[in-house]
């Protein structure tokens, strides 16, 4: 599937949009076949995921212990289709989780404290830093290492919200400060 992010709602937050083929099955799917075929029906299903809650939302609030904290989640199960889990090949109960904004984790160790930037850094669902970068040549080599074991290593493993390409692998492990555009 892809996601995109939209502007919606009030304007303030967006959504994300994931779309995903629309695949027929059913006693149906030869004539769904053929009216996507003929381009009455699209070839692409999607659906929306609010990127901030609404403040009278309903979706259940549930907890999650990281370490010594218990922050709490949003089910933004609602938002999936059921075809969804069906094109994923998932047989068991999915849902989509998302932090709630009312429960970020103040963030002290690798994080700039909050007498240098005004405010202290906060987590979701990290363990401890607020930016995890990752090196696509140090995956690279992991998985040449343990491919024997694991023969499908990727980067997905990691849940990186920065991935960089071009230095050699391991490099980063001794820089103390990233620029990106202007800013540090």
């Amino acid at each position: 599937p892809s996601s995109d992010v939209a502007a919606g709602g009030n304007g303030a937050s967006g959504y994300m949009v994931v779309k995903y083929p629309n695949i027929p099955t059913g006693p149906l799917a030869a004539l769904l076949s053929l009216l996507i075929s003929l381009g009455f029906v699209s070839e692409q299903k999607s659906f929306r995921v609010p990127l901030v809650p609404p403040e009278n939302h309903e979706y259940p609030i549930e907890q999650v212990t990281i370490w010594k904290d218990s922050p709490s989640w949003l089910n933004y199960g609602a938002h999936l289709p059921d075809d969804f889990r069906t094109y994923l090949g998932v047989t068991n109960p999915l849902s989509l989780f998302r932090a709630d904004p009312k429960s970020y984790r103040e963030v002290y160790r690798c994080a700039p404290r909050r007498d240098q930037l005004g405010y202290q850094s906060v987590v979701g669902f990290q363990d401890a830093y607020p930016v995890h970068l990752l090196n696509i040549a140090s995956v690279r080599d992991v998985a040449v290492k343990v491919k024997k074991d694991i023969p499908r290593f990727s980067a997905r493993r990691f849940r990186s919200n920065v991935l960089i390409s071009g230095p050699d692998a391991y490099n980063e492990d001794d820089w103390k400060k990233v620029k990106i555009g202007n800013h540090f």
